[in-house]
């Protein structure tokens, strides 16, 4: 009965180091998602922090040109209030 014994605590033994090798390797994805994570989450921050800074640019550009048009649609009105007033 012996060499039946030896014989699983071999296989048994196989089993473990198999399973180690799993688990290390697992252990090594974990490691490298949580890092792709890190990065991701880093390029998100940035990519939106961009993204206000474009939006607030774009709104103060357009504000000043708002305004532009408003002050040119004004003498507009004036001059053609003007010469509605005279004809």
């Amino acid at each position: 009965m012996e060499p039946e014994v030896t014989g699983i605590e071999e296989r048994m033994a196989r089993i473990e180091g198999i399973l180690e090798q799993m688990n290390e390797r697992f252990n090594h994805l974990h490691v490298r998602l949580d890092t792709l994570d890190n990065r991701v989450e880093a390029l998100a921050g940035k990519l939106d922090s961009s993204t206000r800074e474009l939006r607030d640019e774009m709104n103060s550009g357009l504000g000043g040109l708002r305004d532009e048009m408003n002050s040119e649609l004004r003498e507009l009105r004036d001059e053609l209030g003007t010469e509605g007033a005279e004809g």
